[in-house]
């Protein structure tokens, strides 16, 4: 039973995909000196017919394990930048700075045609590149550094900002955060919302702040 259910929820999110109807909430980031609107972070949801809405833990597994997260964050990457594109177009002004962050995935990060896909989008929906941020996880670089700085080199090249997502959980190496082009250290939530040790976690951030 367990199974015939992960073949179903798999088939239904495969549809879900391809027949344009998963959701994408906003997540507002603030500038916390001035409280100015910074940007958003794209954040995608299922709404499921007769399921209701399903939560990201819930299928964002799946996707991965079955390989549907290559579509399904190609479909993130060009529906983000079609709303930024539209936001334009409604406030009446080409370019009025606020950005979108997405998140990749290990197995979408390490797609040959991921470049050109980031690129696709950005041109089709006329986004600046700095506009556009990629978070990315110290996971998904380090399985080939090699290959990763190549990448992260090539996306540079095209103009994108580069987020290290969930900063200080993972190996955290100091040699590869200097060898990587990366402009932002996105620092791992359990370091500022945590109440165990607060006096060590802010010691930990301030660090980081200091570092990057």
């Amino acid at each position: 039973q367990e199974v015939l259910e992960v073949i179903n929820m798999e088939n239904e999110l495969r549809r879900a995909i391809e027949g344009n109807s998963l959701e994408l909430h906003y997540q507002p980031i603030f500038d916390v000196d001035g409280g100015k609107l910074e940007g958003f972070e794209a954040l995608v949801r299922w709404r499921h017919p007769e399921r209701g809405m399903i939560m990201p833990d819930r299928f964002i597994p799946l996707a991965e394990e079955s390989g549907l997260i290559v579509p399904l964050g190609q479909w993130v990457v060009n529906a983000a930048c079609r709303q930024l594109k539209n936001w334009d177009d409604e406030s009446g002004a080409a370019d009025y700075g606020l950005t979108m962050s997405v998140n990749l995935s290990c197995k979408q990060f390490a797609q040959h045609t991921l470049v050109e896909m980031i690129s696709r989008a950005l041109r089709e929906n006329d986004i600046a590149p700095p506009r556009l941020k990629l978070e990315i996880t110290e996971s998904a670089i380090i399985l080939d550094p090699a290959a990763a700085t190549e990448k992260l080199r090539r996306l540079k090249e095209i103009g994108v900002l580069l987020a290290v997502d969930d900063f200080g959980t993972g190996y955290s190496s100091l040699s590869y955060l200097r060898q990587f082009p990366m402009d932002i250290l996105k620092i791992d939530r359990s370091f500022i919302s945590g109440t165990d040790t607060p006096k060590e976690n802010a010691e930990i951030v301030r660090s980081i702040v200091d570092m990057a």
